[in-house]
């Protein structure tokens, strides 16, 4: 009997107006702090926690990660101020509300922070939902 199921959230459970939004959003906060982000370093080390993605693009860059909480806390403003680029995908509202009459609980996982997260799942209207 399954007990739990575990979901991803940007690109599994949510989607994005745009696909390289979260992207977009690193590079504007990088930029905040005079640093042009490498694309393809940061595409690699998608899905990581965000604070270690963020010092692993300094790292690759040759810069010290003196001010990696600022560049986080710029990342996370960012990210605040687009929350109108959130939406559901496809299918999830279906899904969750089975699984919730079954009484399965509904995990969701994500390397955003934890306030972050929950201003996305106060967006979407996900109180209704066992997660």
């Amino acid at each position: 009997m399954i007990k739990a199921v575990l979901f991803d959230l940007i690109g599994t459970t949510i989607k994005t107006s745009d696909p390289d939004f979260v992207l977009t959003c690193f590079k504007k906060a990088f930029l905040q702090h005079g640093i042009e982000a490498n694309s393809g370093i940061l595409k690699i080390n998608r899905g990581k926690n965000k604070l270690l993605m963020i010092q692993e693009v300094l790292k690759a860059q040759g810069l010290p990660f003196t001010n990696s909480i600022q560049i986080l806390n710029s990342f996370n403003d960012v990210m605040h101020d687009g929350m109108v680029n959130f939406s559901e995908a496809e299918g999830v509202k279906e899904v969750f509300s089975f699984l919730s009459v079954k009484k399965i609980h509904i995990g969701v996982g994500t390397g955003l922070s934890e306030s972050l997260f929950a201003d996305i799942f106060n967006h979407l209207g996900w109180g209704k939902y066992n997660i």
